[in-house]
Parts: C-alpha cells; structure tokens; sequence
C-alpha cells in the first residue's frame, strides 16, 4: 500500500496534469473560436458581383432594397459579408 507522502505526491502530480489539460484546452477552444470568428469576411461588391452572377447596378439595388446587407468601409465603398452573400444563394 502506499504511504500518505506518496498519495500526497500523486496528488500533486495529478493536480498539475490537470492545471495543464484545463490550460491546454482553453487554448484549443481559442484557436477554434478564432477560426469561427473569421470565417465571414468582408468582400467588395465586385466580388459579390462574381459570386451572385449580377452585374453592379443589380448588386447595388439589392444592398439599397435591403435584400443584401452592407456597410461602407473607411473609403465610402461598399463592404458585403461573405457569409450573408451565401445566406442569400441559398435562400
């Protein structure tokens, strides 16, 4: 049987191996949420223009009826999300 110090030092190894799986396991999930939160990006109406098969005015009148959402960017471009342009094919 083991004595009380040895059950003591298991412990102490056991809590450590833990500390760092806990450790270990936070970065992975932040790695993941990383890579989930980058997944959409920011794509030019030229690009979406390519994506949906239209030409601008189309893409432009879709944005301004509200059908595609869009921002301007720091130049007063317009600025689609990748993710919302999909959203819209599938639907």
């Amino acid at each position: 049987m083991a004595t009380p110090q040895t059950l003591e030092q298991m412990l102490a190894k056991t809590l450590r191996e833990v500390s760092t799986l806990r450790r270990e396991v936070r970065e992975l999930a932040g790695i993941l949420n990383a890579d989930i939160r980058t997944a959409d990006r920011l794509i030019s109406v030229s690009e979406a223009c390519h994506i949906l098969g239209k030409k601008k005015t189309a893409v432009y009148q879709m944005i301004a009826s509200g059908q595609l959402p869009a921002r301007r960017d720091g130049t007063g471009h317009y600025r689609l999300s990748f993710n919302q342009v999909q959203k819209y094919i599938h639907s």
